[in-house]
């Protein structure tokens, strides 16, 4: 059991988010009721938008390129960075403003057929800006309902018919050590924090004739939301996703890290100085001494002169010291981009 648990743990690092673990939200469009999910990312301005109106589950999927047209062609004087104008988009569905909140419409006039549903945003940017955005959705496949709803549905009743069973056990073991303190003398200090004996059939009867069953049913599609309803859904359809992936091989582990051995040597990286830029260390009067400068760590502020410049001698250009000097860094040079490549070979084996 500790075993799967700390693999569980070490493949919940791993694992990114994407549309299924978003949760479903209320959401309101001319007075009709709708079920909600999206997922924006910022990396790549792309966004996934499921909409479903308790018939039809539709479905929209919008990269870089496509997201950068439909802006320039629906909002032609505004000149914003597209992260900009999608964080504004994700704002204005997920978690709109009471106050400026924007206008949804259906526009069926736009639709080029029945299995199209085109759903019109109009909202106002930074400085009262206005701005327009056309969610073009199609009819989602006919798996979607059942992975997106109803299993993720049946498997939270579920768990709340666990959890619910674990309180009522709960319960009863406090009654017993209730029951234990008044035996042995103990009495309340006050009266009004006497409770009765748990019993679970006489409480299943009062909740089912109470009037917070009934509001509950009424309202079930925004009280059956609610913030924890919405990360039980969101921990189901992560369970869901390692429940599918548990008995994959894990990536494999480098046994010898090119951090490790060359002092967290960055390759490629923007920042990252070149080995050719950092001076070796027999310019410092050290020509034995073992390369282990990281570029990332600052020069010494206080070099050992060098033989030479302490007797006012310069190293010629075509000295074989000099020489041999750039034939180390050279295959210094060489060692670790064959190091990163055999990492990289390693990591693309695997698929998660």
């Amino acid at each position: 059991m500790a075993a799967t648990i700390k693999r569980e743990t070490s493949w919940r690092r791993r694992w990114k988010p994407n549309l299924n673990s978003q949760p479903w939200k209320h959401f309101s469009i001319s007075g009709k009721s709708f079920l909600l999910k999206t997922m924006f990312v910022d990396a790549d301005c792309s966004y996934e938008f499921c909409l479903w109106d308790f018939c039809t589950f539709w479905y929209e999927k919008v990269e870089h390129d496509e997201f950068e047209a439909r802006a320039k062609k629906l909002n032609p004087n505004v000149e914003a960075k597209l992260t900009y104008l999608l964080k504004f988009m994700q704002k204005s569905v997920v978690e709109p403003n009471q106050k400026e909140e924007p206008l949804f419409i259906i526009n069926q006039e736009n639709s080029s057929s029945e299995d199209e549903l085109v759903l019109k945003m109009k909202a106002k940017l930074q400085g009262g800006v206005p701005f327009v955005w056309e969610f073009h959705c199609s009819e989602g496949g006919k798996h979607m309902v059942g992975s997106q709803l109803v299993q993720p549905m049946l498997a939270m009743i579920a768990e709340l018919n666990r959890r619910q069973a674990e309180l009522c056990k709960l319960l009863r073991r406090k009654d017993q050590e209730i029951m234990d303190y008044k035996d042995s003398g103990a009495c309340l200090s006050r009266k009004s924090l006497a409770t009765s004996e748990f019993n679970e059939d006489t409480f299943k009867s009062k909740m089912i004739l109470s009037q917070g069953f009934e509001d509950a049913v009424q309202d079930a599609v925004i009280q059956g939301l609610d913030d924890d309803s919405s990360e039980l859904y969101k921990q189901v359809m992560i369970k869901t996703a390692w429940l599918a992936e548990k008995d994959l091989p894990e990536p494999d582990e480098d046994v010898e890290e090119a951090d490790d051995i060359y002092g967290s040597v960055v390759i490629g990286g923007p920042s990252a100085p070149s080995w050719t830029d950092i001076p070796p260390p027999s310019l410092f009067g050290k020509e034995d001494e073992p390369l282990t400068t990281s570029p990332r760590v600052s020069p010494r502020k206080t070099p050992v002169t060098s033989p030479a410049k302490s007797s006012g001698m310069s190293l010629p250009s075509d000295s074989p010291s000099k020489d041999m000097e750039l034939e180390r860094r050279e295959a210094l040079q060489k060692r670790l981009a064959e190091e990163a490549e055999r990492k990289k070979k390693k990591k693309r084996k695997v698929k998660l």
